[in-house]
């Protein structure tokens, strides 16, 4: 039997300066609007490792795990994704036997990484992410093979295919007229494969010329929003740097993996994204935007002729950087950029900083951006500090007379936002931060009610 360590608690690290105050804890504060809600302090859990195993038999000395999803009901069954010999494996059956069933998953040469290492507190953007290896899709299973891999839809019970996307990210905008006048989604954007398919030596050759032009690779999902799935994929001209030069769309399919649209963002995806209320994706981007893209109805799918659907989605609203702070003497970096989905809000965390009103006071928003309508607020933990920090004398940007921007993690900062059901007779949930500061990490709890209060103040 294998074990799989999902996760661990990782405390990122402060830049430290010799005059860096700490903070009082245990005298910080929640302000949503008028409201000022006392936090309770606890130390945070002990370091952890999450470990998964698979069911017995199905990993040896040759297999290794790579993810696992327990799909639970009756027959207690589960999928897996395994390394078996060197190559991918897709298997699945009952927990309490061998697997039943076995798929090779095949993927594309990977990304070649940018050989190098910047010694620097800020880094420059780029297009990367997280992906999810397995996924539920209505009774199915979705299976990604990788950043360059394919997508498949399997009937868990058997293992059958029921459907299958061969790297997502070659699915391009193309045009086909004069009689039907129309963008299509077609691979390579090529008008050739509308008609017949392609040979395999056909198909290698189109491969061929698209990557001469462009490479490309998956950032995000599969995510699932009712009778849709969505990828986030990003495309670079060759060359140096395509991570640091990519863009990056969200492909939209429908559940039996077809392309519907390809909608280009004016930002980086960040590594977190949930359905959206009324169907479609939130997807937080790089920099503490969000952005809502509407799923596509069929009408839109299989409309034909000229003017009909071209192939972007609907974008419901666009929010880009986070509101703007007052004045400050001290702006600092985040240690981590921690998004918590609820129900109907996002949680972001924004720029500690320190206000030129209360230099002795350490600020930390917390934007609250509504799912369905992208409408914001902000609500702030404050902090007080055992003194005010002399002003910086390196590693700053000077923004006017006593304002400092500072290059890199100071102080302390938000690492984590969670939520956890509360032991009370009302069964409710409460918000917990896991906070760093340069003595450690901690955990603030917010009382009840705190986050019915925020989601209220970006109703408003």
């Amino acid at each position: 039997m294998q074990t799989l360590l999902l996760a661990a608690l990782c405390l990122p690290t402060l830049s430290t300066a010799a005059q860096d105050p700490l903070p009082r804890w245990d005298e910080a504060t929640l302000v949503i609007g008028d409201k000022q809600l006392a936090l309770g302090r606890s130390a945070p859990p002990p370091e952890r490792e999450i470990a998964v195993q698979a069911p017995s038999g199905w990993t040896d000395a040759d297999t290794r795990l790579v993810s696992l999803l327990q799909l639970g009901g009756e027959a207690q069954r589960s999928v897996a994704l395994v390394r078996r010999a060197g190559a991918l494996e897709l298997c699945g059956g009952p927990n309490n036997s061998a697997p039943q069933w076995r798929i090779a998953l095949e993927s594309l040469a990977p990304l070649a990484e940018d050989q190098a290492f910047l010694l620097a507190p800020r880094y420059p953007e780029r297009a990367s992410g997280e992906l999810a290896p397995l996924a539920r899709c209505g009774g199915d299973v979705l299976a990604l093979s990788g950043s360059r891999g394919h997508l498949v839809r399997v009937d868990p019970s058997s293992g059958a295919v029921r459907a299958r996307l061969d790297a997502p990210w070659e699915i391009q905008r193309g045009f086909i007229g004069p009689s039907v006048w129309q963008v299509q989604l077609q691979r390579f954007g090529s008008n050739d494969l509308l008609f017949e398919d392609l040979s395999a030596e056909q198909l290698a050759a189109q491969r061929r010329s698209f990557e001469q032009r462009v490479v490309g690779w998956l950032v995000g999902g599969p995510l699932v929003s009712g009778e849709r799935v969505y990828l986030a994929v990003a495309h670079a001209a060759p060359g140096d740097w395509v991570a640091q030069r990519a863009d990056v769309s969200i492909l939209e399919l429908t559940d039996m993996l077809v392309p519907i649209s390809l909608t280009p963002l004016p930002a980086n995806t960040a590594p977190a994204a949930v359905a959206a209320p009324g169907g479609g994706v939130v997807w937080a981007l790089n920099g503490g935007g969000f952005v809502n893209i509407a799923a596509t109805s069929s009408a839109e799918h299989y409309a034909m002729g000229p003017g009909s659907f071209a192939r972007r989605a609907n974008v419901r609203w666009l929010r880009g950087a986070p509101l703007e702070l007052p004045s400050f003497f001290l702006l600092m970096d985040r240690p981590d950029d921690p998004v918590l989905f609820t129900d109907a809000v996002a949680l972001r965390t924004g720029r500690p900083y320190l206000p030129k009103s209360a230099t002795a006071e350490l600020r930390l928003p917390l934007e609250v951006t509504a799912l369905a309508s992208g409408a914001r607020a902000r609500a702030e933990l404050r902090v007080p500090i055992s003194s005010t920090p002399a002003a910086p004398t390196t590693n700053f940007i000077g923004h006017g007379e006593g304002s400092f921007e500072v290059l890199g993690a100071r102080i302390a900062g938000v690492t984590a936002l969670e939520i956890v059901e509360t032991k009370s007779a009302a069964r409710g949930e409460r918000l917990v931060f896991t906070v760093v500061d340069t003595n450690g990490a901690h955990q603030l709890h917010a009382p009840e009610g705190a986050l019915e209060a925020l989601a209220a103040s970006a109703m408003r």
